[in-house]
């Protein structure tokens, strides 16, 4: 169908632009006045699709923005405003700029007759399968300014967890950088200072300084192919892990690593046990919602089983016994879905899991800090004491000859 760009006032004050779909111009313009606009301009967008230069501007919408979104867009829908006028409203006090955008694109596509979850569906990065579901499930029974409030709800839960683990980690990665720094500037302008020295004692130097020297010079000379040599093992580790085989390899050595797969494991049961719990409580079926609940799981490993789950549900299987087939899903997990089920409790049961599991993922992001710190600080200090000792250690062997 064809796409007309528009500009129409709504009031004599506010100028409102956007593209919508109609069969010609003249059903644009009769659509445009039906909703009480002044039409300024109307062209047909020969090649103008929706989201078209937002690719950038996608990865600028943080997380409290998108919750700010809904969390207005619940009140204004809750006041009985339509969603058109609402999103309107939400565009023009929307403080970013890719955003706002993004809004407008989906107020012109609800105004050309798409519902307003196809209109979001146009943006599967910036509102995933989970949010367009849940949309389209309170469209269907007329809970829009519920889900949406629940929506903002999710958002926020999501970046209090995600700002947890990246404060959690400000200080190792503060440690390892510190580190870094320390150790090439002792190998690469420290060391060969005491080469010159070691050169005039005329002796034959401990093994672990004879190494150390050997290292120095090399990174003297060689500090270009060094850096260069771990940018393209970087890069191509990226690339090997993306998708795929390398990705599933990846994440499956993430869980067996012994502190770690603890901590990812609470956190992606913790998210899994929400998600489905939201869309189970919003009516989606327990297929679809596992098919849904996995495309906003991080580690894919965990992401296929809750699909392979959904896939035997569908020919029959319970779901908790679909569930114990997988390798990851933790038994108290499964206790309280088979509970769940039998009682006819499902969503509430999976909640309450993910709030126990919200609280033993914070412990853990915790506690693995702490002892990333501590292991962290002793590397630190090992290397940076063994650089020392082998210093040391020709000049404690000649001190000792001249006594």
């Amino acid at each position: 169908m064809p796409k007309f760009a528009y500009r129409a006032k709504q009031t004599p004050e506010r100028v409102l632009k956007g593209v919508l779909e109609a069969e010609d111009k003249g059903q644009a313009a009769h659509r445009l006045r039906n909703m009480g606009y002044r039409i300024v301009s109307l062209e047909e967008a020969k090649g103008v699709a929706y989201g078209v230069g937002l690719s950038l501007g996608l990865r600028r919408i943080r997380g409290q923005d998108l919750a700010t979104f809904w969390r207005q867009l619940a009140s204004l829908l809750g006041a009985g405003l339509p969603p058109v006028t609402s999103l309107v409203t939400v565009e023009e006090q929307t403080e970013n700029p890719h955003l706002a955008q993004v809004i407008s694109e989906v107020r012109s596509a609800v105004e050309g007759a798409s519902s307003f979850s196809q209109g979001l569906s146009r943006f599967p990065d910036v509102f995933g399968p989970l949010q367009v579901s849940i949309v389209a499930t309170g469209e269907a029974t007329g809970s829009l300014p519920e889900v949406a409030e629940e929506l903002a709800d999710r958002v926020e839960n999501e970046q209090d967890l995600r700002g947890k683990v990246r404060t959690a980690l400000v200080y190792p990665i503060f440690l390892c950088i510190v580190g870094a720094v320390v150790v090439s500037v002792l190998v690469t302008f420290v060391i060969p200072k005491f080469a010159v020295m070691f050169d005039s004692l005329g002796q034959q130097l401990p093994l672990p300084t004879r190494v150390l020297m050997s290292i120095s010079a090399f990174a003297k000379v060689y500090w270009w192919l060094v850096g260069l040599a771990v940018i393209v093992i970087a890069a191509t580790a990226y690339q090997i892990t993306r998708k795929g085989p390398g990705r599933l390899a990846l994440d499956a050595l993430k869980l067996r690593l012994p502190v770690m797969g603890k901590v990812i494991t609470k956190i992606e049961m913790a998210r899994f046990a929400q998600v489905l719990g939201t869309l189970a409580a919003n009516g989606v079926g327990i297929v679809e919602a596992l098919e849904i609940t996995a495309k906003t799981l991080t580690n894919s490993v965990i992401a296929r089983e809750g699909v392979v789950a959904g896939e035997q549900i569908a020919g029959g299987s319970r779901v908790d016994v679909a569930m114990r087939r997988g390798k990851h899903f933790p038994p108290a997990l499964l206790n309280m879905v088979a509970v769940g089920e039998d009682s006819s409790s499902l969503p509430e049961m999976l909640k309450k899991t993910a709030r126990v599991y919200q609280r033993e993922s914070d412990r853990a992001v915790r506690s693995m800090t702490a002892l990333l710190e501590s292991v962290l600080i002793l590397a630190l200090g090992g290397i940076v004491g063994g650089i020392v000792a082998a210093i040391l250690l020709p000049i404690f062997r000649a001190s000792a000859m001249v006594g």
